[in-house]
Formats: structure tokens, sequence, C-alpha cells
């Protein structure tokens, strides 16, 4: 299968775009439109090479292919694996300035070591409490920013202090469930701590593939996130 999205940046997406594939000797192997997430697909008869032709006269009106790309792409295909096919649409980001970019490093930089070190305090704090190493604490954080984005930006498009507010008050009823309802009846059974690291192993995979299944493995910006990308300050 060949597929592919046209868009341009995070949140604008062309619909509507015609997309050929066709065999090197030009025979015509099929064709699809995008749809509204600028996605496309179209299934191939094997391995092989293909020519794939975005016609440039279904873009919306101004837009139009990046410098230096062509509206023909040669795509070889391995059996049985799908293939992405990526046309740049739109202008090339601009560059941006040394300061800016060092700035805006050291920035990142600063909030990561933050979620590191916010992280690090619940997972010593745990240790401390109950002399248990939890695996699976860096998926209940992610738990976290997952439900908070479905606050801030899926579920009623709340601002995004109150959707942290209402995320800590969901972990913590989590927390309390996890504890209350599962470690607490198995240390009544006498399970020891290696047993309960064992637990915490399989909630990590268990809540690893949760949230790749509901929330998707590709990152999304927060609502304020998004207008910063709009515009041009991230």
């Amino acid at each position: 299968m060949l597929e592919g999205t046209l868009r341009l940046g995070f949140d604008q997406f062309f619909a509507g775009v015609k997309i050929t594939v066709a065999d090197q000797s030009g025979g015509g192997i099929g064709q699809a439109i995008t749809d509204t997430d600028g996605h496309w697909a179209v299934e191939v008869p094997g391995a092989g090479t293909y020519l794939v032709t975005l016609d440039e006269s279904t873009l919306p009106s101004g837009m139009s292919l990046r410098e230096g790309y062509e509206s023909t792409s040669e795509v070889t295909v391995a059996a049985g694996t799908p293939r992405a096919v990526v046309f740049a649409v739109g202008e090339a980001p601009k560059g941006t300035p040394f300061g800016e970019r060092a700035a805006q490093t050291v920035f990142n930089g600063l909030k990561f070591g933050l979620i590191i070190a916010m992280s690090a305090i619940g997972l010593s704090l745990i240790y401390g409490t109950t002399g248990l190493v939890n695996f699976a604490h860096g998926e209940l954080v992610a738990f976290g920013a997952v439900i908070a984005w479905y606050f801030n930006s899926s579920w009623g498009g709340l601002n995004l202090i109150v959707a942290a507010i209402m995320t800590m008050v969901v972990c913590g009823m989590l927390g309390a469930g996890l504890e209350t309802g599962l470690f607490r009846p198995l240390r009544h059974r006498r399970l020891g701590i290696f047993q309960l690291v064992v637990v915490t192993i399989g909630l990590s995979l268990l809540g690893r593939q949760l949230i790749q299944l509901f929330f998707g493995a590709e990152p999304l910006p927060y609502t304020a996130q998004r207008e910063l990308w709009r515009r041009g300050l991230l």
C-alpha cells in the first residue's frame, strides 16, 4: 500500500487533492482523493516501483508544491509493507536566528528538566513510604499529560490551567484506586516486594498500550501551544 498525508504544519490539512499511482510503464494502478485529514491511500498489487503523481491543479488556491519538489515521485514498495509518500506543500519554514534558537533550546531543556524533577519527586515519595519501586510511574505521568490534553483540546476546550487542576483530581483518584484496589489487597496476601515490582512492570506495559490505543503514538499540542505555533512563536 502507498499512503501519505498532505498538510502544512500541525493544523492545516489539504482535502480534495487527487493522487494517482501508476507502474513504471505508465499503466494506471489506482487513484485517491485526500480526506478532511489530508490522508490518502492506494492499494498496489505487490512489491515493485511505482510512480505517484500529485495533481497540482487540485491543490487549494494559492498553494503549490515547495520549490525543488516534483509532482511525480518514484517509490519502491517492499512486499507486505506499506510505504509513506511525502509531498512538500507550501513555503519552506524560514530559518530562526541563532539567539532565538538558543533561547528556545534552553527553555525546552528547562521544561524537560522540570518534568523529570517532578516525576523523580513522585517516584522517590512512593519508594520512601512503601519501599516499592514503581515501574509504572512513567506511564502514570504520561496518563496525566494525556488526560490534560483531552480536557484542554478534545472534551471541552477548557483552559490549560483548569484542565491541569482537573487532571490532578483524576490522577489522584487513579492513584488511590490502584492503592486500595490492587496493592493493598496484594500486601494483605503477603506478597513480597519482588512480586509487587513484577505487578508494576505489568501495569507499565498495560498503561503504555492503552495510551497508544486511545491517544496514539504521535505527539499532539495543547490548545495554547497550537496558538503559539500558528503565530510562529514555537
